[in-house]
Protein backbone atom coordinates (compact mmCIF):
# COMPACT_ATOMS: atom_id res chain seq x y z
CA UNK A 1 0.00 0.00 0.00
CA UNK A 2 3.03 2.27 1.00
CA UNK A 3 4.32 1.81 -3.11
CA UNK A 4 1.02 2.77 -4.15
CA UNK A 5 0.65 5.98 -2.23
CA UNK A 6 4.18 6.66 -3.65
CA UNK A 7 3.10 5.23 -7.48
CA UNK A 8 -0.06 7.79 -6.89
CA UNK A 9 2.47 10.92 -6.40
CA UNK A 10 4.81 9.97 -9.11
CA UNK A 11 1.82 9.10 -11.45
CA UNK A 12 3.28 5.87 -12.13
CA UNK A 13 0.90 2.44 -12.32
CA UNK A 14 2.02 -0.04 -9.65
CA UNK A 15 1.43 -2.89 -11.49
CA UNK A 16 4.29 -1.75 -13.76
CA UNK A 17 6.48 -2.20 -10.22
CA UNK A 18 6.00 -5.63 -11.02
CA UNK A 19 4.84 -6.32 -14.77
CA UNK A 20 6.83 -9.52 -15.01
CA UNK A 21 6.26 -12.62 -12.76
CA UNK A 22 9.34 -14.47 -11.88
CA UNK A 23 10.87 -17.71 -12.81
CA UNK A 24 10.20 -20.37 -10.85
CA UNK A 25 13.88 -22.35 -11.01
CA UNK A 26 16.43 -21.93 -13.92
CA UNK A 27 13.43 -21.97 -16.72
CA UNK A 28 9.89 -20.72 -17.29
CA UNK A 29 7.33 -23.43 -17.08
CA UNK A 30 4.13 -24.31 -15.75
CA UNK A 31 1.94 -25.85 -13.03
CA UNK A 32 -0.04 -29.02 -13.98
CA UNK A 33 -2.15 -30.74 -11.24
CA UNK A 34 -1.40 -34.33 -10.61
CA UNK A 35 -4.60 -36.68 -9.63
CA UNK A 36 -4.13 -38.63 -6.36
CA UNK A 37 -4.58 -41.45 -9.20
CA UNK A 38 -1.55 -39.98 -11.47
CA UNK A 39 0.70 -40.51 -8.31
CA UNK A 40 -0.58 -43.94 -7.56
CA UNK A 41 -2.07 -42.54 -4.13
CA UNK A 42 1.29 -41.85 -2.89
CA UNK A 43 3.38 -38.85 -1.69
CA UNK A 44 6.57 -37.62 -3.61
CA UNK A 45 9.59 -38.67 -1.73
CA UNK A 46 13.02 -37.55 -1.24
CA UNK A 47 14.10 -33.42 -1.99
CA UNK A 48 11.19 -32.31 -4.35
CA UNK A 49 10.80 -29.64 -2.51
CA UNK A 50 6.85 -28.84 -1.66
CA UNK A 51 4.71 -25.83 0.03
CA UNK A 52 1.40 -26.05 1.40
CA UNK A 53 -1.54 -23.66 1.76
CA UNK A 54 -3.96 -23.71 4.56
CA UNK A 55 -6.48 -21.60 6.03
CA UNK A 56 -9.97 -21.50 7.21
CA UNK A 57 -12.91 -22.83 4.89
CA UNK A 58 -13.82 -19.87 2.68
CA UNK A 59 -10.87 -17.86 3.35
CA UNK A 60 -10.52 -17.56 -0.64
CA UNK A 61 -7.23 -20.32 -0.93
CA UNK A 62 -8.50 -21.59 -4.17
CA UNK A 63 -8.69 -18.06 -5.91
CA UNK A 64 -5.54 -17.40 -4.61
CA UNK A 65 -3.55 -20.64 -5.61
CA UNK A 66 -5.19 -20.18 -9.14
CA UNK A 67 -3.95 -16.50 -9.09
CA UNK A 68 -0.48 -17.75 -8.39
CA UNK A 69 -0.31 -20.91 -10.90
CA UNK A 70 -1.84 -18.29 -13.60
CA UNK A 71 -4.59 -20.43 -14.84
CA UNK A 72 -8.10 -21.97 -13.20
CA UNK A 73 -6.50 -25.48 -11.64
CA UNK A 74 -8.12 -25.16 -8.13
CA UNK A 75 -11.85 -25.67 -8.21
CA UNK A 76 -13.28 -22.75 -6.40
CA UNK A 77 -17.01 -22.97 -4.66
CA UNK A 78 -19.33 -20.71 -2.70
CA UNK A 79 -19.61 -23.84 -0.62
CA UNK A 80 -16.61 -23.55 1.63
CA UNK A 81 -14.99 -27.13 2.43
CA UNK A 82 -15.07 -28.34 -0.62
CA UNK A 83 -11.30 -29.56 -0.22
CA UNK A 84 -11.18 -32.79 1.34
CA UNK A 85 -7.69 -34.49 0.74
CA UNK A 86 -4.47 -33.21 -0.06
CA UNK A 87 -4.41 -31.79 -3.49
CA UNK A 88 -1.05 -31.68 -5.54
CA UNK A 89 0.45 -28.91 -8.26
CA UNK A 90 3.73 -30.32 -9.76
CA UNK A 91 5.86 -27.12 -11.58
CA UNK A 92 6.54 -28.03 -14.84
CA UNK A 93 9.76 -26.95 -16.67
CA UNK A 94 8.85 -25.98 -19.87
CA UNK A 95 12.37 -27.69 -21.13
CA UNK A 96 10.98 -31.04 -20.27
CA UNK A 97 10.55 -32.34 -24.01
CA UNK A 98 7.56 -34.95 -23.22
CA UNK A 99 4.00 -35.06 -24.64
CA UNK A 100 3.03 -36.51 -22.18
CA UNK A 101 4.29 -35.67 -18.01
CA UNK A 102 4.83 -37.16 -15.29
CA UNK A 103 4.70 -36.57 -11.40
CA UNK A 104 8.19 -37.28 -11.35
CA UNK A 105 9.34 -34.55 -14.05
CA UNK A 106 8.13 -31.92 -11.72
CA UNK A 107 10.69 -29.95 -9.47
CA UNK A 108 8.50 -28.89 -6.81
CA UNK A 109 4.89 -28.99 -5.99
CA UNK A 110 2.41 -26.76 -4.33
CA UNK A 111 0.08 -28.14 -1.84
CA UNK A 112 -3.65 -27.60 -1.75
CA UNK A 113 -4.97 -28.66 2.38
CA UNK A 114 -8.31 -29.21 3.53
CA UNK A 115 -9.59 -25.57 5.08
CA UNK A 116 -9.95 -25.85 9.06
CA UNK A 117 -13.08 -24.60 10.62
CA UNK A 118 -16.01 -24.64 9.24
CA UNK A 119 -16.60 -26.68 6.63
CA UNK A 120 -19.94 -28.26 4.89
CA UNK A 121 -20.10 -32.00 5.48
CA UNK A 122 -20.76 -34.42 8.30
CA UNK A 123 -19.03 -33.46 11.95
CA UNK A 124 -17.20 -36.81 12.10
CA UNK A 125 -15.58 -36.14 8.41
CA UNK A 126 -14.80 -32.65 9.30
CA UNK A 127 -13.03 -33.70 12.24
CA UNK A 128 -11.46 -36.53 10.28
CA UNK A 129 -9.98 -33.82 7.44
CA UNK A 130 -8.72 -32.04 9.97
CA UNK A 131 -6.53 -34.99 11.59
CA UNK A 132 -5.79 -35.93 8.54
CA UNK A 133 -4.03 -32.70 7.48
CA UNK A 134 -1.88 -32.89 11.03
CA UNK A 135 -0.93 -36.19 10.01
CA UNK A 136 0.08 -34.64 6.42
CA UNK A 137 2.02 -31.57 7.71
CA UNK A 138 4.12 -33.91 10.43
CA UNK A 139 5.04 -36.53 7.80
CA UNK A 140 5.72 -34.21 5.05
CA UNK A 141 8.07 -32.05 7.46
CA UNK A 142 9.09 -33.97 10.20
CA UNK A 143 9.58 -37.39 8.62
CA UNK A 144 10.00 -37.04 5.13
CA UNK A 145 11.39 -33.46 5.00
CA UNK A 146 9.81 -32.78 1.62
CA UNK A 147 7.68 -29.68 3.29
CA UNK A 148 9.44 -26.42 2.96
CA UNK A 149 6.81 -23.96 4.09
CA UNK A 150 3.25 -23.33 4.94
CA UNK A 151 1.44 -20.28 3.55
CA UNK A 152 -0.83 -20.09 6.39
CA UNK A 153 -4.24 -17.70 4.96
CA UNK A 154 -6.35 -15.60 6.86
CA UNK A 155 -9.27 -13.21 5.69
CA UNK A 156 -7.86 -9.90 6.26
CA UNK A 157 -11.27 -8.53 6.25
CA UNK A 158 -12.00 -9.48 9.56
CA UNK A 159 -8.88 -7.02 10.26
CA UNK A 160 -7.71 -9.26 13.45
CA UNK A 161 -6.48 -13.85 13.08
CA UNK A 162 -9.46 -15.76 14.64
CA UNK A 163 -9.06 -17.69 17.35
CA UNK A 164 -8.96 -20.38 15.30
CA UNK A 165 -6.04 -18.80 13.34
CA UNK A 166 -4.18 -18.62 16.54
CA UNK A 167 -4.44 -22.36 17.70
CA UNK A 168 -3.41 -23.51 14.24
CA UNK A 169 -0.01 -21.17 13.99
CA UNK A 170 0.90 -22.12 17.61
CA UNK A 171 0.20 -25.92 16.67
CA UNK A 172 2.70 -24.80 14.15
CA UNK A 173 5.25 -23.61 16.27
CA UNK A 174 4.65 -26.64 18.68
CA UNK A 175 5.74 -28.95 15.86
CA UNK A 176 8.27 -26.96 14.38
CA UNK A 177 6.86 -26.01 10.77
CA UNK A 178 7.54 -22.89 9.46
CA UNK A 179 4.81 -20.72 8.15
CA UNK A 180 4.31 -17.48 6.52
CA UNK A 181 1.04 -15.49 6.79
CA UNK A 182 -0.95 -14.61 3.45
CA UNK A 183 -3.70 -12.25 4.18
CA UNK A 184 -6.26 -12.65 1.63
CA UNK A 185 -9.44 -10.84 0.05
CA UNK A 186 -7.07 -7.07 1.19
CA UNK A 187 -9.57 -4.47 -0.31
CA UNK A 188 -9.51 -2.66 2.33
CA UNK A 189 -5.87 -0.51 3.40
CA UNK A 190 -6.48 -0.04 7.11
CA UNK A 191 -8.25 -3.27 8.04
CA UNK A 192 -5.06 -5.12 6.17
CA UNK A 193 -2.53 -2.96 7.80
CA UNK A 194 -4.55 -3.33 10.94
CA UNK A 195 -4.31 -7.08 10.75
CA UNK A 196 -0.56 -7.31 9.20
CA UNK A 197 0.70 -5.55 12.27
CA UNK A 198 -1.30 -8.14 14.88
CA UNK A 199 0.81 -10.84 13.15
CA UNK A 200 3.88 -9.39 12.92
CA UNK A 201 3.36 -8.83 16.84
CA UNK A 202 3.56 -12.78 17.03
CA UNK A 203 7.05 -12.56 15.15
CA UNK A 204 8.15 -10.32 17.62
CA UNK A 205 7.05 -12.08 20.70
CA UNK A 206 8.56 -15.24 19.20
CA UNK A 207 12.07 -13.49 18.87
CA UNK A 208 11.76 -12.30 22.32
CA UNK A 209 11.27 -15.54 23.57
CA UNK A 210 13.04 -17.70 21.42
CA UNK A 211 16.32 -18.36 19.89
CA UNK A 212 16.94 -17.07 16.42
CA UNK A 213 16.79 -20.54 14.86
CA UNK A 214 13.70 -21.49 16.84
CA UNK A 215 11.27 -18.67 15.48
CA UNK A 216 9.09 -20.85 12.95
CA UNK A 217 6.94 -17.74 11.74
CA UNK A 218 8.25 -15.72 8.83
CA UNK A 219 8.89 -11.55 9.53
CA UNK A 220 6.88 -11.52 6.38
CA UNK A 221 3.11 -10.89 6.31
CA UNK A 222 1.98 -10.85 2.75
CA UNK A 223 -0.72 -9.04 1.75
CA UNK A 224 -2.68 -10.20 -1.57
CA UNK A 225 -5.95 -9.48 -3.41
CA UNK A 226 -6.53 -12.30 -6.00
CA UNK A 227 -9.45 -10.19 -7.08
CA UNK A 228 -6.81 -7.33 -8.06
CA UNK A 229 -3.72 -8.92 -8.29
CA UNK A 230 -2.06 -7.26 -5.06
CA UNK A 231 0.63 -9.19 -3.77
CA UNK A 232 0.36 -12.05 -6.25
CA UNK A 233 3.70 -11.27 -7.51
CA UNK A 234 5.77 -10.94 -3.90
CA UNK A 235 4.41 -14.05 -3.07
CA UNK A 236 4.84 -15.85 -5.83
CA UNK A 237 8.98 -15.30 -5.31
CA UNK A 238 8.64 -16.19 -1.51
CA UNK A 239 7.23 -19.77 -3.23
CA UNK A 240 9.98 -19.32 -5.49
CA UNK A 241 12.56 -19.09 -3.22
CA UNK A 242 11.18 -22.20 -1.39
CA UNK A 243 11.37 -24.30 -4.36
CA UNK A 244 14.81 -23.40 -5.05
CA UNK A 245 16.13 -24.80 -1.62
CA UNK A 246 17.07 -28.09 -3.17
CA UNK A 247 17.70 -30.76 -5.90
CA UNK A 248 14.53 -32.31 -7.10
CA UNK A 249 14.37 -36.76 -6.81
CA UNK A 250 12.40 -39.16 -8.40
CA UNK A 251 12.05 -41.50 -5.83
CA UNK A 252 8.42 -42.31 -4.43
CA UNK A 253 7.25 -43.75 -1.09
CA UNK A 254 4.08 -45.62 -0.99
CA UNK A 255 2.17 -43.73 1.75
CA UNK A 256 -1.81 -43.19 1.90
CA UNK A 257 -3.34 -39.84 0.31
Amino acid sequence: FVAKIACKEAAIDPRDLFATLPDLGATAGSFRYFAPAQLDFAYPKGSQPEVAFLGRSNVGKSSLMNAVMRQKLAVTSKQPGRTQQPYYYGWMPNNTGKADVRPSDATAFMVDLPGYGFAVGPDKAVRSWQASTQKFLLQRHNVDGTLRRVFLLQDSRLGAPQAIDETVASWMDEHGIPYTIVLTKADDPLKSIKHANICCLRYQLQCFESEQDDILISPTVHITSSKNGTGIVELLSSIATEFESSPKTDEWVEDEL
